[in-house]
């Protein structure tokens, strides 16, 4: 019985041991055109643990770099697309989705003091703009250069190598608007 008790006890250890996290919510995780982005900015809808921290930091600046590309183009994502993405949302975690997934955004809700429907309304729709902008200039700067004589397999594969190429020159071309607080 002693085994088994001190067995318990040391998973226990293990699994806090686990769970403990060497970012704060608050900490500064990255800095772009002087505007600090948090922990918490990383963590708005997904869990993100520890160890993919810096790669979702890269991808927000990468994310915030695009939209400022798309705004000194004069260009907007129309309202009326993001309302219908919102209300599409918010549908899916209404009627469809798991209950750990309603559970993960009751929540985020309630990290903000917001009802489920004001964090969709206002979080979830900041985010799904944002990702919008990113789609909208993915088209204009990759897809819309793809060769017209390649197959569907073709045109996905010289998509995906064009897009890791835009994704650094975007990076590079902001390299001294950007900071990173954690180690690369």
């Amino acid at each position: 019985m002693k085994k088994k008790v001190t067995l318990i006890a040391i998973l226990f250890i293990l699994f806090l041991s686990g769970c403990s996290s060497q970012y704060n919510e608050d900490d500064v995780i990255a800095s772009f055109q002087g505007n600090d982005i948090y922990v918490k900015d990383l963590r708005k809808l997904f869990h993100v643990g520890d160890t993919y921290i810096p790669e979702v930091a890269r991808n927000y600046v990468f994310q915030e770099a695009v939209i400022l590309e798309a705004k000194e183009l004069g260009l907007e994502v129309p309202k009326e697309d993001v309302d219908r993405e919102v209300e599409s949302f918010m549908t899916y975690l209404e009627e469809e989705a798991p209950r750990e997934t309603k559970e993960f955004f009751e929540g985020k809700a309630g990290e903000y003091s917001m009802s489920v429907e004001e964090y969709v309304d206002t979080i979830v729709r900041e985010e799904i703009e944002k990702s919008m902008y990113v789609e909208m200039m993915e088209v204009e700067a990759v897809e819309n250069q793809a060769p017209d004589e390649l197959n569907a397999i073709e045109r996905r594969d010289w998509v995906e190598e064009h897009f890791d190429e835009w994704y650094q020159s975007i990076l590079e071309k902001y390299e001294d608007d950007i900071e990173y607080f954690f180690e690369n």
